[in-house]
């Protein structure tokens, strides 16, 4: 018996060494991207390596705005200052409520902001965040919040993602890594992406043919926005939920917009949080062709009209005249 447990081990050990010896080895020639379980994306499309960097830095913040691409792509924090309100926007790609929770127990522990903003959209509450975690290891340093959004998911992907930022970091400190360009694109001071583009590049016939969905939330969505919530209420900050908006033909592939709508006005009604959907405000009139890049996400000329309604909206609520409905 015990000879049988050291041949175990020893077959072990040999797996984790060569194991290892062959991501270091795909990560230095640059093909660790093609295996089919393991991502590292550094520097990426999203802005994240600036982004997460900047956040550390961020002092005596009014406002934090939380989400996925909708967000930081959507909410203009220079917009924000005109009106007097010192802004950092904390969207990152594809993040659903689970990475959420941990950037912002993360956050709170360095900077305490007055008011949060955080967006519900109906894709982020069903998927399982393995995208966004890809995103943010990636693009950090191996702490805490990196294991624990690994650990939260449980995902493969996740965890090679981590081994593979590890590695790296050993030689190659995330610190030196340096953020993509892209055309189409410009980083703005507080996390805030501003799009060049001018028309959207669906036209109407690649819109009306979008894929219907049902929307369905993951017990790991709704339970993370509940601690949140907590998280928030402990540390007596304001949050608000938002729904940011997309073009009409997007919403209208949730076949149960309805459900959706219901769902997350009761999310916010349970747990006493105010609630606006900007996809269902007749004041904010937004033209698919020109008012977005693509189904899902505002270009300037879009996010001018809608930063307009919201901040109409939120100094409301900073005077404390805002319901808690659903407008």
């Amino acid at each position: 018996m015990k000879k049988l447990f050291i041949r175990i081990l020893l077959v072990f050990s040999a797996f984790v060494i060569i194991y290892l010896g062959a991501l270091t080895l795909l990560l230095i020639l640059g093909h660790v991207n093609k295996l089919p379980n393991a991502k590292y994306k550094v520097g990426g499309y999203g802005y994240t390596l600036l982004r997460l960097d900047e956040a550390k830095k961020v002092k005596e913040l009014d406002v934090l705005i939380l989400g996925s691409s909708h967000v930081y792509r959507a909410f203009d924090t220079r917009i924000l200052e005109k009106h007097g309100f010192k802004s950092f926007n904390y969207g990152t790609s594809a993040q659903p409520p689970y990475v959420t929770y941990f950037l912002l127990r993360d956050f709170l522990k360095r900077e305490k902001p007055k008011h949060i903003v955080m967006d519900l959209y109906w894709s982020m509450l069903q998927k399982t965040g393995v995208e966004a975690g890809v995103d943010i290891i990636s693009n950090s340093e191996i702490n805490e919040t990196a294991i624990d959004i690994a650990r939260e998911s449980d995902d493969i992907m996740l965890y090679n993602t981590l081994l593979i930022s590890y590695i790296r970091q050993l030689y190659k400190p995330i610190s030196t890594d340096e953020q993509k360009d892209f055309k189409n694109d410009q980083y703005v001071q507080n996390g805030f992406v501003e799009s060049f583009i001018k028309q959207n590049a669906d036209d109407s016939l690649k819109l009306a043919s979008l894929k219907k969905i049902t929307f369905k939330p993951a017990d790991i969505q709704v339970n993370s926005v509940k601690k949140i919530v907590k998280l928030c209420k402990e540390n007596n900050i304001d949050l608000t939920f938002v729904v940011t908006p997309v073009t009409r033909e997007k919403k209208e592939t949730v076949l149960n917009y309805n459900e959706y709508s219901r769902f997350i006005n009761q999310l916010a009604q349970e747990n006493n949080i105010r609630l606006i959907d900007y996809n269902q405000r007749p004041d904010l009139e937004l033209n698919s062709q020109t008012d977005f890049y693509d189904a899902s996400h505002l270009n300037q000329s879009g996010v001018v009209k809608f930063n307009k309604v919201f901040i109409n909206d939120f100094i409301k609520l900073y005077n404390g005249k805002l319901a808690n409905s659903d407008k």
